[in-house]
């Protein structure tokens, strides 16, 4: 968890890191989302009843997830 104020730079060192990754370990799969995307994407899937595919490809197609403002899932 990278965790401060608002404007210091959070979602910079997020896409800084999935850059390092995917240009040091070229083999492994990063997907950087925000929580807002990845709640939609969840919604999405359950409206179309494609859960499954939704999480197949978190479990088997991701090697690395970074989510971003993740503070919003909280309660």
């Amino acid at each position: 968890f990278i965790h401060g104020g608002v404007g210091l730079g959070k979602t910079h060192i997020l896409h800084s890191i999935g850059h390092y990754v995917q240009e040091h370990h070229k083999k492994l799969r990063v997907h950087c989302i925000t929580t807002e995307a990845f709640i939609n994407d969840l919604v999405d899937a359950l409206r179309n009843k494609s859960i499954d595919k939704m999480k197949r490809f978190y479990r088997s197609e991701v090697d690395i997830l970074l989510v971003d403002d993740i503070q919003f899932l909280q309660n």
